[in-house]
């Protein structure tokens, strides 16, 4: 009776933790709306580009571009240019127009359709130091989640940084790649009819681009001789369709003032202590860009300024086995072909394959393994594709 006693009270005191936990979520309160600015001023030819948009949920954000700001980039000599709005959010400067020169630094100002400022600090901007050149190599990872060694390609950088006092840098990725989807459209479904489809190969290539998700952050104010070879950069696995076909890997290289540095090392920080309940939110970090009228008001992103060196670097598979699920025919993709009549509308036309058969018998598939595009890309080729 007494360890029965004891037992009840365990389970009571668990249930009582469990009730007492919740998610933490700071008050945020009158700031339903935050101001997102993504781009910057780079040294040498090149537009200004600037990218606004409002996240309406810091917890599930969504992308809402702001057409119709009144954008204005002014340098520490005072020359100054309105930018234009050649597609929605997005803001340019002139094919001739403000461009970054080293050694000045670049303010810039907000005004958005609702009338509220914002305005940044001025940023010092270095020149750029080139990259000589980003190789990579078949390696192993070993990963927590998987039984086995991760096979796939890592990256590296190859460059000589001076010792001076350009002493703060980052390397940001954007990788493209081509993937195939499994089978052809051969016939597609709309209206309670059939029909032919006329370019059955015509989803069967996408390209997506991403930003590679970690940013390489480096200050070498302490290293005698930062000569940079071999510095590992990321590393792309085959657990998924990156490497199946063609990659193409853009690389950044930015010699950032140290205010910047500090922005992005305070993000590099907080995605490191993610889970803690005193990690750095990207709330809690501070943009360079802020109201005039209400300081205190949460802007999310940066106005970046930076000497930026580019390296585009294209490769084939690796000669390693693949894990990404690949898509296979069964008799369950033939048998929904009886039940096609009674689909909703809503997800209408439905794409059909033949998957090679002979008999002109008909699959209804999983959508993704027919149409490219349900995984995330684009049926246009990049134009930078057919580099060698």
């Amino acid at each position: 009776m007494r360890n029965k006693q004891i037992n009840i009270f365990i389970l009571l005191i668990i249930l009582l933790f469990q009730a007492c936990i919740d998610e933490f979520q700071p008050e945020l309160n009158g700031y339903e709306q935050l101001l997102v600015v993504d781009g910057g001023v780079f040294d040498g030819p090149g537009q200004i580009r600037i990218k606004l948009s409002y996240s309406t949920d810091v917890y599930n954000p969504k992308m809402n571009l702001i057409s119709g700001a009144f954008v204005r980039i002014q340098d520490n000599t005072g020359e100054t240019e309105v930018l234009n709005e050649p597609e929605e959010g997005v803001y340019t400067s002139s094919e001739n127009g403000l461009i970054g020169i080293p050694g000045r630094s670049y303010k810039l100002y907000i005004t958005t359709p609702n009338g509220k400022k914002y305005q940044s600090d001025f940023e010092v901007l270095h020149p750029r130091i080139s990259i000589e050149s980003i190789t990579y190599q078949t390696e192993f990872h070993p990963d927590d989640r998987y039984p086995y060694d991760l096979a796939g390609y890592q990256f590296y950088l190859n460059t000589q940084l001076p010792n001076d006092t350009n002493n703060f840098y980052m390397w940001r990725m954007v990788k493209t790649y081509e993937y195939h989807s499994e089978f052809l459209a051969d016939a597609y479904f709309t209206n309670k009819r059939i029909y032919p489809f006329p370019k059955p190969d015509s989803m069967q290539i996408c390209w997506k681009t991403e930003n590679v998700k970690q940013n390489i952050l480096l200050n070498t104010k302490d290293v005698v001789n930062p000569d940079m070879k071999n510095f590992p950069l990321n590393f792309v696995n085959t657990e998924g369709r990156e490497l199946s076909v063609r990659y193409s890997q853009l690389t950044e290289q930015l010699t950032l003032n140290e205010p910047t540095y500090k922005h992005y090392k305070l993000i590099e920080d907080g995605n490191a202590e993610q889970g803690s309940l005193y990690a750095n939110q990207p709330i809690q970090i501070r943009s360079n860009v802020m109201n005039v009228d209400d300081p205190n008001e949460p802007v999310l992103g940066y106005f970046l300024v930076a000497g930026r060196s580019v390296h585009r670097l294209f490769v084939s598979p690796p000669d390693v086995e693949f894990h990404y699920y690949a898509f296979v025919l069964t008799s369950d993709d033939y048998e929904n072909m009886r039940f096609i009549r009674y689909s909703s509308p809503s997800i209408w036309p439905i794409y059909l394959t033949l998957g090679g058969v002979d008999d002109g018998s008909l699959a209804w598939p999983s959508q993704e393994c027919i149409d490219c595009r349900q995984r995330g890309g684009t049926l246009s080729k990049p134009t930078f594709w057919d580099i060698k």
